[in-house]
């Protein structure tokens, strides 16, 4: 994907994430949006590895949100491009992502 595309990719992850926490837990969502949004984007390996990871987190109890693509431009439609942990502190995010590099 173009630099673009994740980024708004990214967008549309980030933004389902927060939703999803403001409604299985609200004082989560707020206390995130009081302490400055941490948002850090990593790189995974694959499509499959992506979905481990976020099975791994919702087995944790951690909130997911995965984003599937409408195929209007770069990729297939129904591709999952991204996914988002939390939020939730970092330590159990860690647990997840902790071997994870940057993007």
């Amino acid at each position: 994907m173009s630099p673009g595309k994740v980024a708004a990719q990214c967008s549309h992850a980030a933004l389902g994430a927060q939703r999803v926490m403001m409604e299985r837990d609200p004082a989560t969502c707020q206390r995130w949006e009081m302490t400055g949004e941490a948002i850090i984007v990593l790189r995974v390996d694959s499509g499959e590895h992506l979905q481990q990871l976020l099975a791994l987190a919702d087995s944790k109890g951690l909130s997911t949100h995965s984003v599937c693509d409408a195929g209007r431009t770069e990729v297939e439609s129904g591709t999952t491009t991204v996914g988002a942990i939390g939020p939730a502190f970092v330590s159990k995010i860690d647990e997840v992502t902790g071997k994870l590099t940057l993007l």
